[in-house]
Formats: C-alpha cells, structure tokens, sequence
C-alpha cells in the first residue's frame, strides 16, 4: 500500500499520533464510493487487531483527506496518549468551553469528540481523574467503534519521518 504524496502533506499538517511505535491520523476522508467519514483514523498497520469489529477501508479507496472538524488538537490527543490515566487504564478526560467534562475509554488514543455537537475547537484542555470524579462528567464508551479505518500499512520510513518532527 502506498500513500500519496498529496495526502502525506495534509496528514504531516494535521499532526500523527504516535504510541507503541503504531502511527495513526485522524482525520476526515472521502472514499471513491462517494462515501465522507468524519471520523477517520489513517492507520500505519497492515491490519487491524480484531479486524472484524471495525469499520475499514483500504488506503486506496481513499480519493481526499483533510481535518476533521470533531479532531481533537494535537496537544490534546498527545495528551491522551501520555497521561497516567491511559497507562493504567482509568478514563481520560477532556474540558469544553462551557466547562461540561467529557470522559473517554483510556485504551486507545482520543482523537475525535464524537458528537455532532461538539467541535473539536470547543476543546480547551485535558482535566485529571480526581477532578472530574468531583465535578461530574459525560462518558463515551467504546470510541474506538465509532472511527472508520483507513489501512495504509507498515511504513518505517514514515514512522523515523515522524518521530524527527
């Protein structure tokens, strides 16, 4: 599988999120069928564990990328990946412009809002575990099923590109 050029300039704007050596992008892609997935995670796999759980395509079905307006910032997606919280399993957080909190599953990276409601520039920042138990918080189980997959395969180049950013 190879990425184009096009799309790997658009995908080094957005900002690659990097954990265990698994390069991921989330992003919005519309597919040769016509088809527009907001919530789309280019992932540098040759495929995906479980793979029947999860909606995917091929990289090559892919005829455009660009930001999803549900991505999460860069900042708070690293953050999702970094955190204590993710490491030992506990949820993670996120804080919107209004002040509500939103909780996430902490197996994964966060890269999308996943509400039509909910932008990811209405993100502010990341809150931790104890001051979300106290102020209370809305959950998202399961964020992962709610992505669509684009395979593009193993790439080791991309992945020494990146980690040099």
């Amino acid at each position: 599988m190879k990425i184009s050029n096009k799309i790997l300039d658009i995908a080094l704007s957005i900002g690659f999120n990097i954990d265990n050596n698994i390069i991921s992008l989330p992003c919005a892609v519309d597919l040769e069928n016509g088809q527009t997935k907001n919530n789309a995670v280019l992932i540098f796999l040759d495929k995906l564990h479980n793979q029947d759980k999860y909606n995917f395509c091929n990289i090559e079905d892919v005829i455009s990328i660009r930001k999803s307006e549900y991505s999460l910032p860069y900042k708070i997606r690293k953050a999702s990946i970094n955190t204590d919280e993710y490491r030992y399993d506990k949820p993670f957080f996120i804080k919107r412009k209004n002040y509500q909190i939103i909780g996430f599953n902490a197996f994964s990276p966060v890269n999308f809002t996943y509400s039509d409601n909910i932008k990811g520039d209405d993100i502010i920042g990341t809150v931790d575990f104890e001051t979300a138990r106290k102020e209370g918080f809305n959950f998202i189980k399961n964020h992962c099923e709610k992505q669509f997959y684009v395979i593009c395969g193993k790439n080791e180049q991309l992945l020494k590109k990146v980690v040099n950013l």
